[in-house]
């Protein structure tokens, strides 16, 4: 088996492989003996058959399964030989196919993704310093006031007002997915605007009272799309109860209850230096951000076509688990969401090929500067991932799946 590269400039590579008489003998072989037993003949039990008898009967008819198991196995024969290395199996087409002579097989492969880092060495980070808002201490304060809220509930005669608390049952029509009917849910009158129409109408409202009114749905999906009778649902609600919601007042008291500080003052200084923490990470992220764009747009890559769709698909299918969509396809989700395909599609993609670029930059930044990640930072991972579990056999599985690698690359970006 002869072959011949040629490395192109769209990261694919042109790969002619000739095969002799002899490989293309041990193809055959090796076909016969996949087949013999599907193969019924007299005197002998499927599959015991003598390969001799097996080959007189089938022929040239395993000629198809002959030539894929013949680039199989010259492809995997070469494959850690071939420079650049390719990143999938090729679609092979057969140019020249004798039997008794040779077979000429060509296929463009898709090699790894490249690139060529430009003037990283001057980019700076600058580092930026929080600044810690009252109205940010004040805003956590408010959260902390909520978390503690105790509730008192008001006489029957007594109405609702904003922030009480609404205990209704209720169903609403018409009933499109057959929901199970009266549904018990409480109401937090907060005045939060996605909700502001159907909580307008539990203001005023007391105990024992019958409510019925329509919503329109698309006053909480910030659609401008114009309505349609499909759009209207009608509830038809009692109200149970009423709560008010009674805040602790901010002191030395609320202080204590939340985490035992001593002293309100105290806990807003606890406070302003956990959210300067937290403002210093995201400060850090977005100047990081900031750099890897930069480093981005100062270098030449070429990206393989099938490892932005590869990406895409990955990230539109996590999309989709995350955010509790059914199973569906990204063209139905652009029906979904009222988006041409090709519009999601450039978005995903949009962002898939700007991922790969950062981690291809990465990658070469480190092999440029010999940064490696050590054995003793991949076991401090395993020990972090462990949640009770050995980290030795968290290692030894990642090796005997040949995963190690990349949890290594992975620690890279941290």
């Amino acid at each position: 088996m002869e072959y011949k590269v040629k490395k192109n400039n769209n990261a694919t590579a042109d790969l002619k492989i000739t095969f002799s008489a002899n490989d293309i003998e041990k193809g055959f072989k090796k076909a016969y003996e996949y087949a013999k037993s599907k193969v019924k003949i007299d005197g002998f039990r499927p599959g015991k058959a003598p390969l001799e008898m097996v080959e007189k009967i089938l022929g040239d008819s395993v000629t198809e399964d002959a030539i894929n198991i013949i680039l199989q196995d010259g492809f995997n024969e070469i494959i850690e030989a071939l420079t650049p290395a390719p990143i999938r199996f090729p679609q092979f087409k057969i140019e020249d196919f004798n039997r008794k002579k040779s077979m000429i097989a060509t296929a463009t492969y898709f090699t790894p993704a490249e690139v060529v880092l430009n003037k990283y060495k001057k980019l700076k980070y600058e580092e930026k310093k929080p600044k810690i808002a009252d109205e940010d201490i004040a805003e956590k304060l408010k959260d902390i006031q909520n978390q503690l809220m105790k509730t008192q509930l008001k006489e029957e005669n007594e109405l609702s007002e904003n922030f009480d608390i609404v205990e209704i049952e209720y169903s609403v029509s018409p009933n499109k997915n057959n929901l199970r009917f009266p549904k018990h849910e409480s109401v937090h009158l907060v005045a939060e605007k996605k909700f502001e129409k159907f909580e307008s109408h539990l203001i005023g409202v007391k105990a024992g009272q019958q409510l019925e009114f329509t919503i329109d749905t698309r006053d909480v999906t910030d659609s401008e799309t114009p309505s349609s009778p499909d759009d209207k649902l009608t509830y038809s609600v009692k109200v149970l109860g009423i709560q008010k919601v009674i805040l602790p007042e901010l002191n030395d008291d609320l202080a204590l209850e939340w985490d035992n500080t001593p002293s309100l003052a105290e806990l807003k200084e606890k406070i302003k230096n956990i959210q300067y923490g937290y403002m210093q990470k995201e400060l850090k992220s977005i100047a990081m951000d900031e750099l890897a764009d930069k480093v981005i747009e100062e270098s030449k890559f070429t990206i393989p076509s099938i490892m932005i769709d590869e990406v895409t698909n990955d990230n539109f299918h996590r999309m989709v688990h995350y955010a509790n969509l059914p199973h569906i396809s990204m063209e139905e989700y652009a029906k979904m969401i009222d988006k041409p395909f090709n519009e999601v599609k450039e978005n995903f993609n949009r962002n898939s090929e700007k991922l790969i670029k950062e981690w291809v930059s990465l990658l070469k930044i480190a092999e440029e500067e010999k940064i490696e990640v050590t054995d003793e930072d991949v076991n401090l991972w395993a020990i972090q991932e462990s949640n009770g579990e050995n980290p030795e056999k968290i290692l030894k599985k990642l090796k005997k799946e040949g995963k190690e690698e990349n949890i290594r690359k992975n620690l890279l970006f941290k």
